[in-house]
């Protein structure tokens, strides 16, 4: 069978971008719906950025929980540490810190055998 078309023909039918052009972005969308972009110069990001930050939320909130009951176990303050675990990098070293701590049950114990507080230990 012959082609009803040279091939060069039937080649250029085919965008010449890739498939993930075709997703759907916040940005595009907003821009479609106000019209201009240079109105949307200084708050186009912002869309993207909320996003963002929202699967980052609910990325770190299992950490959180986990921070929070290794700070509570080992006597340290909970509302600090979970607000720690929400800064990038801080959150890593913070929760190494805090696994590096004696627990406050052993603290307790240990200053019932000296018969000091566990403040001096």
């Amino acid at each position: 069978m012959k082609p009803t078309r040279p091939l060069q023909e039937n080649l250029s039918e085919f965008p010449r971008h890739p498939r993930v052009a075709y997703l759907f972005l916040v940005r595009p969308k907003m821009a479609s719906l106000i019209g201009s972009i240079d109105l949307l110069a200084d708050f186009i990001a912002w869309p993207d950025l909320i996003l963002i930050g929202i699967i980052m939320l609910f990325c770190g909130l299992p950490y959180v929980v986990v921070i929070a009951f290794i700070a509570a176990r080992k006597g340290q303050s909970v509302p600090l540490f979970c607000i720690l675990c929400f800064i990038p990098i801080v959150n890593v070293v913070a929760g190494l810190w805090l696994a590096s701590l004696t627990d406050a049950t052993v603290k307790d114990r240990l200053a019932k055998l000296e018969g000091t507080s566990p403040e001096q230990l």
